[in-house]
């Protein structure tokens, strides 16, 4: 626990994890505006979603972690010029919490910001994933079959 904590304070140090109270992160710093979402597959290399993201560029992704079996929503925001930031994690289970390197909240919900470009996904079972973006969701078993990678890339548009 003690090398936890130290981690931690090191990488908040650092600037790569910023960890604010509810509310309080800048919004404003992540303007989401004219941003892009796509999700591509690698095999083969095709674009199966495309979706504008709204003005605060946030778009989330639920899923039930495949080691505790715990339901886990993990939201993101645009970066200027492309890339995104995973924004906030919520989950009923405190291991979730500790699989990301965070103190189980209280509340179940911790916002941070850790920087990330495009990142993948590959699920098993994409029928216990969804992916939010303003108003509108999608399964992602509409999207890949069982252990296709997908790929999730934020971008600005020109």
């Amino acid at each position: 626990m003690i090398r936890r904590a130290k981690a931690l304070a090191w990488l908040i140090l650092a600037g790569v994890l910023w960890v604010c109270p509810p509310g309080s992160c800048p919004v404003a710093m992540a303007a989401g505006r004219d941003a892009v979402l796509h999700v591509w597959t690698l095999e083969p290399a095709s674009l199966l979603w495309e979706v504008a993201l709204p003005g605060d560029g946030r778009f989330c992704l639920g899923h039930v972690n495949s080691i505790y079996e715990a339901p886990v929503r993990e939201c993101f925001q645009a970066r200027p010029g492309g890339g995104c930031w995973l924004v906030e994690v919520q989950s009923p289970s405190p291991a979730v919490f500790e699989y990301y390197g965070l103190e189980p909240p209280v509340t179940g919900r911790a916002v941070l910001r850790r920087p990330l470009g495009d990142f993948q996904v590959r699920s098993h079972d994409y029928s216990r994933h969804h992916l939010t973006v303003g108003d509108r969701t999608l399964r992602l078993d509409q999207l890949a079959q069982p252990g296709q990678a997908l790929v999730f890339k934020v971008a600005s548009t020109p």
